[in-house]
């Protein structure tokens, strides 16, 4: 599939979300959505001063319309008690925005045949990916096993060991697009096109020694506060949502 902006990826959902014939369909997942914030590099604090930016910063704004444009969808977020019916495994779901590395359990499912893109992009930032605060091995310049660890290290990113790690689903860390290619399975290799989930160009990083990190795993802030938005269902606008919710919640993280 080509690289698509939000604005078609939204278009598409709202004309699959809702019933057709017996069957009932949501069109756009709702996990996952939190990754689009990376793209616009926005922290949760100025890295200078630790000011608190989510009401400030017209980035968290701009995200959460997106998130409430995902909700106004006719028939697109299933009903609380129904939620759990739902799934992309479940071929109930017609689009899900989820990590590469999720082609290695849908792989497996029997019954399931998907296609795979590059996370969508903004529109006025055509081609820019999600980006993380990376997870790092450091050796301790105290060591006494220095040698030692540096061949650990070797070894963690020799072609070897990170084909295994793409076996098992884990993203290769080593720009050989054949590693890549193991992604679904030994026993799928190069059935999906892992590749185009990384068509683009990965959104410049920030950080903030204040906190909180902005990414998409631990202690996820976005992620915790697209789910309290959601569940309001358009009942609180944008602005008023950014302004009560997010100063006393900041204490937590």
């Amino acid at each position: 599939m080509k690289h698509q902006h939000g604005d078609e990826v939204l278009e598409k959902a709202a004309k699959i979300a809702g019933k057709h014939g017996d069957s009932t369909y949501v069109g756009l997942a709702t996990r996952g959505l939190s990754q689009s914030l990376l793209q616009l590099s926005a922290p949760g604090t100025n890295p200078e001063t630790g000011e608190i930016m989510f009401e400030k910063d017209p980035a968290f704004a701009k995200y959460f319309n997106l998130i409430q444009r995902v909700v106004s969808i006719p028939d697109n977020v299933p009903a609380e008690s129904e939620k759990d019916n739902f799934g992309f495994d479940k071929g109930n779901v017609a689009m899900i925005l989820s990590f590469v590395n999720s082609a290695n359990l849908y792989a497996h499912t029997e019954g399931l045949n998907f296609g795979m893109s590059a996370y969508p992009s903004w529109s006025e930032l055509p081609g820019i990916l999600p980006n993380n605060v990376p997870l790092t091995l450091a050796i301790n310049p105290n060591s006494e096993h220095i040698k030692e660890a540096f061949q650990v290290l070797e070894f963690a990113v020799s072609d070897e060991n990170q084909k295994n790690l793409s076996i098992g689903g884990a993203p290769p860390v080593v720009k050989d697009p054949e590693i890549r290619r193991y992604m679904a399975g030994e026993d799928n290799v190069g059935v999906y096109n892992i590749d185009a989930a990384y068509k683009g160009e990965a959104a410049k990083p920030v950080y903030s020694p204040f906190g909180p990190d902005i990414f998409y795993y631990e202690a996820n802030i976005i992620d915790d506060k697209t789910a309290e938005f959601i569940k309001l269902k358009g009942k609180e606008d944008v602005n008023t949502f950014l302004r009560k919710k997010w100063l006393k919640n900041m204490m937590r993280y």
